[in-house]
Formats: C-alpha cells, sequence, structure tokens
C-alpha cells in the first residue's frame, strides 16, 4: 500500500514508514527524517567564537551554549574564579583578614574561631529587676532587652506596656475576630476542658490518653461553628483528638472530600441525640 510523505511529497510503500510515522495521517519517510535530524544535529553542533569575559582570549563555543548565557565564558577555572571571587573580610573574633571559600557570607575565618564566639559570654543587666547576666554575644546582639526569668519579663511587659496594643507587632487596629475572642476566653477554655473529661481524655480515633493540661489533646467543633451559635459551648459538640491523629488525619482529613461523609454522619448522631433530649 502506497503512502505519501509529508515532506517531500513522494509517494513511497508504507516500509519507508516507521511504525509511528505509518499510523500518522500526515507522515514522513525514513529518508526525511533522517535527512532532518542530521541538520538539526550540525546546527546543534555549529561552533562561533567567543571572548573570554576575563583575560579576552579567544574560544570556540557551541552555539546551543549562547542561549540563557548571562555570565559569559571562561577559558580557565582561574579566569571563572576572579569573577567569583569575594573581597577580602575581617573575622569577627581574632581580628584577622581573611578571604571567604563560601559563595555566602561568612563572619569567622574558621571553626575555631565560631566556636571561641559561640563560649564568649557578656555582662548584660535584666531590664526587669537589674540583676547581672551573662548571655551569649549573639543573643545580646539580637535583642535590645534581655531578662533573667519569664516573670521579669511579664513584669516588665505589665508595667511598661510593651508589646501591649498598638506597640505589639501583631497589631491589626483593635479588631478582634470574633472566634479568636471566643475561643481565647473563658467560654472556649471551659468548653475543651468539659469536653476533654466528658471524652476521658482519650483521642477519638486512636485512644491515645492525655490529660486536663496536656496540649497533646485538641478538641474540635462537630457542628460548624458558625452555622450553630446555640451549641458552641455544649461539650457534647466536640470532638477530641490527639495532636498526631489531628495534624495527620485529622482535623484537615474531616474537612477534606474523603472525610466529608464521615463528618456529615457525626453530625447527624448529634442532631438526633439533641433533638431526643
Amino acid at each position: 500500500m502506497l503512502k505519501r510523505c509529508r515532506r517531500c511529497k513522494a509517494e513511497k510503500d508504507e516500509d519507508a514508514f516507521s511504525p509511528k510515522e505509518r499510523v500518522s495521517r500526515w507522515g514522513r519517510c525514513r529518508d526525511c527524517r533522517h535527512e532532518e535530524y542530521s541538520s538539526a544535529d550540525r546546527g546543534h553542533q555549529a561552533t562561533v567564537t567567543v571572548a573570554c569575559a576575563v583575560c579576552g582570549q579567544r574560544l570556540e563555543r557551541r552555539r546551543s551554549l549562547l542561549k540563557g548565557n548571562k555570565t559569559g565564558f571562561f577559558c580557565s577555572w582561574r579566569c571563572r574564579n576572579e569573577v567569583r571571587r569575594r573581597p577580602d573580610q575581617e573575622c569577627e573574633e581574632c581580628g584577622e583578614t581573611y578571604r571567604s571559600k563560601w559563595g555566602g557570607q561568612s563572619r569567622f575565618c574558621s571553626y575555631a574561631c565560631h566556636a571561641a564566639s559561640m563560649r564568649d559570654r557578656v555582662p548584660v543587666e535584666c531590664a526587669g529587676c537589674g540583676a547581672m547576666l551573662k548571655l551569649k554575644r549573639g543573643v545580646v546582639e539580637g535583642s535590645r532587652r534581655h531578662f533573667c526569668s519569664r516573670g521579669c519579663r511579664g513584669k516588665h511587659i505589665h508595667k511598661t506596656g510593651e508589646y501591649v496594643g498598638a506597640r505589639s507587632p501583631v497589631w491589626r487596629g483593635g479588631v478582634t475576630c470574633e472566634r479568636t475572642a471566643w475561643t481565647g476566653g473563658y467560654e472556649g477554655r471551659k468548653w475543651r476542658l468539659r469536653a476533654k473529661r466528658r471524652a476521658d481524655y482519650r483521642c477519638a480515633l486512636c485512644g491515645k490518653r492525655g490529660d486536663c493540661r496536656s496540649r497533646v489533646l485538641h478538641v474540635h467543633h462537630i457542628l460548624a461553628w458558625a452555622e450553630h451559635p446555640r451549641r458552641r459551648g455544649d461539650p457534647r459538640n466536640a470532638r477530641v483528638l490527639c495532636g498526631r491523629c489531628d495534624d495527620g488525619r485529622g482535623h484537615m482529613w474531616l474537612h477534606s472530600a474523603g472525610g466529608k461523609s464521615v463528618r456529615r454522619e457525626w453530625e447527624q448522631e448529634l442532631l438526633a441525640i439533641l433533638r431526643a433530649a
């Protein structure tokens, strides 16, 4: 059976076409394909004359390497390192001048100087009670105020009002989300505690046990918080999950397409219990 080649327009026998081109309506014969690939390979291997970006020496490079080249061409690694060389720096520990071997900015000339800077401690004064402390140099440089304990830090914030209100870095103009205020308030804490007691401090999926003060157990609403405002504080409207189940397949899984049917069953069971009560 004869077939017409798309490139040379000649009618040839099917044996002159590859199996893939034979099925195609506009296939090419083997000779035309070989000629196209040969011409493309010759263009790919063609060389051009370029100059080294450092010393200006003439080089022969393939034409395909010109596309996307932003740093230029180099005749040797020595010329390439001249472009990538970083300026001399001064070690913060010993004060000697050195040249960084890595691409990033360094502060010390060796691991020994880095370890010595970590062991070196600077005397500072506690901003709360005035006691003298010895802290690492990196800690002192990274913070404006230092405290000897959390108690001193809390007293200082309460006294000066720092990090409170508009002086807080997370200030949003005095607008607090209703759900955030409820969850962090008295009603939310009371609901979580009652839900944990009702579940006997056990995870609903794996059965892991915690206690009243443990952060291992997470409490979530079964009925949507926004759709059922009257059931927000009901301990029956809660599902207790441990941290592993909550992060792995609990919370996100319940709100996904796969867990939607399971969540709907829980909602129907809870609504039936509430109606019966």
